[in-house]
């Protein structure tokens, strides 16, 4: 799925640089196939290689981009649970990581054991989210509810959600627990949290 939009998109860029259609027009048929590939794949995967290597090949798996407080752009690597069901959990990674490089050796146990749909963010400024700005947690934490509200107005009102993160993701949920947060939020898990970022700092 991703080839084929990434082919996509680089062969409008052709045509808009060059403004002609002709080097389109030359593999039109190459084109119509990837085209008719997204239009039956493109919003439930099939079995491929993920985007995150570490993870090998899984059924279902997507990308996801939404806006930050700041405007900036958001991603996530989505994997919905093999059997529909309404439990989420929400990981959020540490300092200078990213949700799939911090979480996919994870998937083996949310995602198959447990049956979970399992939702990897890339926090503003990490992994593929844009940003510049790291906030060890403090705005960090408004983007978490934006996941939060986007997992609840997708998928519904009944959904249960579950909040893990790591390091700079632990202070993150658990700064987080201060928001108002929907009904949904039914718990969060603080893996190795630091007390204050100045902390961090001094013991570095």
């Amino acid at each position: 799925v991703e080839e084929c939009g990434n082919m996509l998109v680089m062969e409008t860029n052709v045509a808009l640089t060059t403004k002609s259609t002709e080097f389109a027009l030359s593999h039109v048929e190459t084109l119509e196939k990837w085209c008719k590939y997204l239009i039956e794949f493109g919003a439930d995967p099939g079995n491929q290689l993920c985007t995150d290597d570490f993870a090998g090949h899984l059924e279902h798996n997507c990308n996801l981009s939404l806006k930050a407080i700041n405007g900036d752009n958001m991603r996530a690597w989505f994997l919905p649970a093999e059997k529909p069901c309404k439990r989420f959990v929400i990981c959020v990674h540490g300092y200078k990581c990213n949700g799939p490089d911090e979480f996919s050796h994870m998937a083996p146990f949310y995602h198959n054991d447990l049956g979970y749909n399992y939702l990897l963010p890339d926090l503003t400024g990490h992994g593929r989210s844009e940003g510049k700005t790291i906030s060890f947690g403090i705005l960090e934490r408004l983007d978490l509810l934006c996941w939060v509200n986007y997992a609840v107005n997708r998928f519904g009102d009944d959904v249960e959600i579950l909040l893990f993160g790591v390091s700079m993701g632990g202070a993150t949920v658990l700064m987080a627990s201060d928001l108002e947060f929907p009904k949904n939020v039914k718990g969060i898990i603080a893996d190795c949290p630091y007390l204050s970022s100045t902390t961090s700092f001094l013991t570095e």
